[in-house]
């Protein structure tokens, strides 16, 4: 399991089982924002905020 935080300090993301969540960090329900069959981890913010990165098999190979 990887995990960040947003740049604000309100959100996190991170990985589950090949999923990726947000979720306010003061706590709550995690709201899925990456699911299906390709493997997806190490989620990170944009300096900014606005987007988040992460590592998928979805090509064939790790790529972000």
């Amino acid at each position: 399991m990887n995990l960040d935080v947003s740049p604000d300090g309100k959100t996190i993301a991170f990985d589950m089982l090949g999923d990726i969540y947000t979720m306010p960090i003061s706590g709550g329900t995690a709201k899925a924002i990456r699911t299906g069959i390709p493997f997806e981890i190490q989620p990170r913010f944009s300096p900014d905020g606005t987007k988040i990165s992460f590592t998928s098999d979805a090509g064939g190979g790790d790529n972000i």
